[in-house]
């Protein structure tokens, strides 16, 4: 029988009812790659349908609207399959593991702090993610399977705030020596922030239409060809859990580390986090849950 009478399989449906076997336990990043090659082979092999109501599946596509294709029907079934009654035991997981984190580093350093971070807005953390295969990315921890907020991304945020607010000093200590360079890591400790509860949704789906190809630095205004890009974000009302360190020796003002320095913290990540921030993207509500003096 010929591909063209063949009964082609719809993308959405496929990567629905894909995702729906292995569940949430299964590894997301492992579950996108296999998924995307399979995808490609069954496009080869003319069984699979990347557009509704078109009759493109018998001729193999370009490989632009298959990753395309394939973004919007994985950040669909992402939001319908990871809802907050399918994902509370790993959101049980993961409060467990700050638990760990926080009472591990209340061992190793003079001071230890546990803060809420809760999306006000939709969140978009490393669009460029090389472990998920996408157009637009998401951060996503490999262990507990859930979207995160790198401790990179945080570091960051705070470096650029204090930088922005031309501070050279923080509690008797040089920003420098609190945040570190590309020599030393600096004595403030930040761990990766991990969603520990959610309001109505964990993840949403988001759109972004480029309308240009950009060719060796320029924009070819000649090649207008407007492309619909779905990808995942994460939802406003999400509660993620950070855990915050260090060591309070060079300091002679440990009463200031104790509040200077986590309303500092709140400040800077409240200024937004991740991609797109000018659009309203990324901004939290933080709150200082728990700080601890172990040694000093």
């Amino acid at each position: 029988m010929s591909s063209r009478h063949q009964k082609h399989i719809p993308l959405e449906e496929f990567i629905k009812q894909e995702l729906k076997k292995y569940g949430v336990n299964s590894n997301i990043y492992s579950f996108i790659t296999r998924k995307l090659t399979e995808t490609a082979i069954l496009d080869l092999e003319g069984k699979i349908s990347l557009t509704p109501g078109r009759d493109e599946a018998s001729k193999r596509q370009p490989l632009e609207m298959l990753t395309t294709s394939f973004s919007k029907s994985l950040s669909k079934s992402l939001y319908q399959e990871f809802s907050p009654d399918k994902i509370a035991p790993l959101l049980g997981e993961a409060s467990q593991w700050v638990q760990e984190v926080y009472k591990l580093a209340s061992e190793l350093f003079d001071f230890v702090f546990r803060f809420d971070v809760k999306t006000d807005s939709r969140l978009i953390v490393h669009t460029k993610n090389p472990y998920m295969p996408l157009e637009i990315g998401l951060a996503w921890h490999p262990l507990l399977n859930l979207p995160y907020i790198p401790s990179s991304t945080l570091k960051g945020v705070v470096r650029a705030f204090i930088r922005s607010h031309d501070r050279k000093e923080l509690c008797g200590i040089d920003t420098e020596q609190l945040l570190g360079n590309q020599d030393y890591k600096g004595l403030l400790i930040f761990f990766d922030a991990v969603p520990v509860k959610v309001d109505k949704a964990l993840l949403e789906p988001d759109v972004i239409t480029p309308h240009y190809v950009e060719l060796e630095g320029r924009i070819d205004e000649t090649s207008v060809k407007p492309r619909p890009i779905v990808y995942p974000t994460v939802a406003k009302g999400v509660t993620f859990a950070m855990v915050m360190a260090m060591d309070s020796k060079p300091s002679k003002n440990p009463e200031c580390i104790l509040t200077d320095l986590p309303n500092t913290i709140s400040m800077a990540l409240s200024q937004g986090l991740g991609a797109k921030t000018s659009l309203g993207y990324g901004y939290v509500k933080v709150s200082l849950i728990e700080k601890k003096v172990t040694k000093a």
